[in-house]
């Protein structure tokens, strides 16, 4: 049973959405939308939680900036996931846009600084950073794959430890972090080799042995609808080995109502039956007048 507990206000732009939430012990991260507008173009906030998980005093704002040496430059920045190892350290996946309105996947870095002087910017407790520099220990991650014509985020980011970091989202992009980003291709191998940038993963979960996504795209139903798909890889000594790649045939464009048209936007995995639990959205969709469903599945383990 889920009750509503104490409610904190977080001091958010006009149209402007929190996307994402993480925790660690008692650190709260929360981010979302960007701006082109405004001394700030990033909404990040660090807050810090009491014995009965009520927000202590003020939740500080943070900025994301291009690097230490550059405070004042800035992009807007869209957090569409978060991962906190630590409590000094946290992964911020999303977005940037350039000039031309072209949108970039990144992961940007805070390293637990609370630097809080720089004349263009508003009041503010700790900069992460999107540019990587010679100064810069934790290299941020920058992705332009599919062109002007796409948007291109980082939708999911988790893992296990600050050297064991996973990224993924439009386009079919997933990334491991251990020391150094490296981007992988599901496609090079036999049970996964239809995956193409098609996908869009918006849920990503892992243990030491395994390695869940989950999403929609086109490309293994036929007749070309969008679908949910489920993507699985192995993890075997310092290798992924992607082994399945699967269709969700009841969430599909080809669907009957309400399911023809969906998303999936997150994923976890039961702790004690090892089954997926994915949960989105189902119904008339966000963008036609009607109601919108919550959507919760299981995903049988094996």
């Amino acid at each position: 049973l889920l009750t509503l507990g104490e409610s904190t206000a977080l001091d958010v732009a006009g149209g402007q959405a929190l996307r994402a939430v993480t925790t660690i012990g008692q650190t709260v991260f929360a981010g979302g939308d960007g701006s082109a507008v405004g001394r700030l173009r990033s909404t990040l906030f660090r807050c810090k939680t009491g014995p009965t998980g009520a927000v202590v005093g003020k939740c500080q704002t943070m900025a994301i900036v291009r690097s230490a040496s550059q405070c004042g430059s800035q992009v807007p920045f869209f957090v569409r996931g978060l991962y906190a190892p630590t409590a000094q350290t946290l992964f911020i996946g999303g977005m940037s846009l350039t000039a031309d309105g072209n949108s970039v996947a990144r992961v940007a870095i805070w390293d637990g600084n609370t630097d809080s002087a720089c004349d263009a910017l508003p009041v503010h407790s700790g900069r992460a950073y999107y540019a990587a520099t010679k100064a810069t220990p934790v290299p941020p991650l920058r992705l332009d794959r599919l062109g002007s014509q796409r948007e291109e985020a980082i939708a999911a980011v988790t893992g296990l430890s600050a050297t064991d970091v996973w990224a993924a989202g439009d386009g079919g992009t997933i990334a491991h972090f251990d020391g150094s980003w490296r981007v992988l291709d599901p496609g090079e191998f036999a049970p996964t080799e239809l995956w193409s940038t098609s996908y869009n993963i918006h849920g990503l979960v892992v243990t030491a042995t395994e390695v869940f996504a989950v999403g929609d795209g086109v490309g293994i139903q036929a007749g070309g609808c969008r679908h949910g798909f489920y993507l699985h890889a192995r993890r075997e000594g310092g290798a992924t080995v992607f082994d399945a790649l699967h269709a969700l045939p009841l969430v599909s464009d080809c669907s009957a109502p309400p399911l023809d048209q969906f998303g999936i936007r997150g994923v976890a995995v039961d702790g004690l039956s090892g089954d997926l639990l994915l949960v989105g959205w189902s119904g008339d969709g966000p963008n036609v007048t009607g109601p919108v469903r919550p959507l919760v599945m299981r995903l049988r383990h094996p």
